[in-house]
C-alpha cells in the first residue's frame, strides 16, 4: 500500500459517495425515472466543468492552492476573502 495514487475511478467514486448520500437518496426518489436526467445534465454541466477548472488552477500554481489563493492573486485580499466565506455560506 505504498504506492497510493488518486486515480480517476476513486474520483468517480468519491463524487457519487458525496452526491448520493442518505439525505439525498429520499428527494431523489421522489423524482423518478427523471431523475437521471437531472442528475446527468448536473455531472455534464456543473461538475465537469468544476473539475476541470480546478484541477487546472490546482496544478498551475505551486502555492497551497484553494479557491481563496487563487482569487487573491487575481483580485487581492478583499476578494479573496469574500469569496472563501461566500463558498464556505
Amino acid at each position: 500500500m505504498a504506492n497510493k495514487k488518486f486515480r480517476l475511478v476513486d474520483a468517480i467514486l468519491s463524487v457519487i459517495t458525496v452526491v448520493f448520500v442518505a439525505e439525498a437518496a429520499a428527494p431523489a426518489a421522489a423524482i423518478g425515472n427523471s431523475q437521471f436526467f437531472w442528475w446527468i445534465f448536473l455531472i455534464i454541466a456543473f461538475l465537469l466543468p468544476y473539475g476541470l477548472v480546478v484541477s487546472e488552477l490546482g496544478t498551475t500554481y505551486d502555492d497551497e492552492g484553494g479557491l481563496y489563493d487563487w482569487v487573491r492573486r487575481a483580485f487581492g485580499d478583499k476578494w479573496g476573502s469574500r469569496v472563501s466565506w461566500y463558498y464556505w455560506i
